[in-house]
């Protein structure tokens, strides 16, 4: 499963590949996170996404971390 993740402020996008793990929820590497957040906006300080630097389109809500710090999230339309 690819999820395109995208930033409307600074018009990029980003395709990510979360894990399943079961009842609607994905692992999301704390890695492939810092390299979405860094696509789809690189400005050191800029608030204009989530966590993953998503703003506009699909939204990964976040659940929990796991003890290496991956996201557990829910894909929200």
């Amino acid at each position: 499963m690819k999820i395109l993740l995208t930033n409307n402020f600074h018009d990029t996008e980003v395709y990510i590949s979360p894990n399943p793990i079961g009842n609607g929820e994905y692992k999301v590497s704390r890695r492939a996170a810092k390299r979405a957040r860094s696509v789809l906006c690189g400005i050191a300080g800029c608030t204009c996404g989530d966590t993953f630097g998503a703003r506009g389109g699909h939204y990964l809500e976040i659940i929990n971390q796991t003890w290496n710090h991956d996201y557990i999230v829910r894909v929200q339309p």
